[in-house]
């Protein structure tokens, strides 16, 4: 019967692990959304990218033939 008198002592003991374990996955949760948000970001970029170059290769294409 020693358990019940203890639990109050062990969840003060335990409280600061789990903040710790809380916060650190917050902290971890954030920095994915983050790194997701970046790579997003920069594939965005390499599509325009590509798009760009398509719309002035097909009209310089267009411009070489007609003419």
């Amino acid at each position: 019967m020693w358990l019940p008198q203890h639990f109050p002592k062990m969840g003060e003991a335990l409280n600061p692990l789990f903040r710790s374990t809380v916060l650190g996955v917050y902290k971890m949760g954030h920095r994915a959304r983050e790194m997701m948000a970046e790579a997003q970001e920069q594939v965005q970029d390499i599509v325009a990218e590509i798009h760009a170059e398509d719309d002035t290769g097909t009209a310089g294409t267009k411009g070489a033939t007609a003419g």
